[in-house]
C-alpha cells in the first residue's frame, strides 16, 4: 500500500515545534504518524471532527484520549452556539 501523507501536514508543525525531542525514532514517528494519512494521529483526529482550528497545539499525535476530550468540548460549545441562536 503506498503511503500518502496527511492533509494536516501544511498547518501542523507538532514535529517542528518538539525537534530532537523524541531522538533517533523521531523519522520512524513522522513517517508512522504523518506519512499513512493522519489515521493514527490524534491532532488529525480533532482535524477530521472538529476542524484545523480546534486542534490545539499541546496535543500530542499519541494522545487519542486527549483528542476525544477536545471534540466533545468542541461539539458541546457548538451546540450551545446553535441553541443560543
Amino acid at each position: 500500500m503506498a503511503s500518502q501523507e496527511c492533509e494536516c501536514k501544511e498547518f501542523c508543525f507538532f514535529f517542528e515545534r518538539h525537534a530532537g525531542k523524541f531522538g533517533p525514532v523521531e523519522p520512524i514517528l513522522k513517517a508512522n504518524l504523518c506519512g499513512r494519512g493522519g489515521e493514527e494521529c490524534a491532532r488529525h483526529v480533532v482535524f477530521a471532527l472538529a476542524g484545523p482550528r480546534a486542534v490545539p497545539s499541546e496535543l500530542y499525535p499519541n494522545d487519542i484520549a486527549g483528542a476525544m476530550r477536545v471534540v466533545e468540548r468542541h461539539r458541546a460549545e457548538a451546540g450551545t452556539m446553535r441553541q443560543a441562536c
